[in-house]
């Protein structure tokens, strides 16, 4: 069995080059070492699908016009 963990070190991006994703086996913990980063969350079943769940990768990508949104930003 694969490993769950996967360890990334990404760049901040505008928010429109962003997309957005649904997870159902595993979550994203996002770590800001520094600056800012704006994140936004909602309930899968607020989400409408852009492109199908994909099992293996389990990633879904969704629009992100949804109803239930919160927003965070940290740093």
């Amino acid at each position: 069995m694969q490993s769950p963990l996967a360890l990334q070190s990404l760049q901040t991006k505008p928010v429109e080059e962003k997309k957005w994703e649904v997870h159902r086996k595993y979550i994203d913990i996002q770590y800001i070492v520094c600056g800012r980063e704006q994140m936004k969350c909602a309930c899968i079943d607020a989400c409408q699908t852009k492109v199908e769940y994909n099992e293996e990768k389990d990633v879904e990508f969704t629009v992100e016009e949804v109803i239930k949104l919160k927003e965070i930003i940290v740093g």
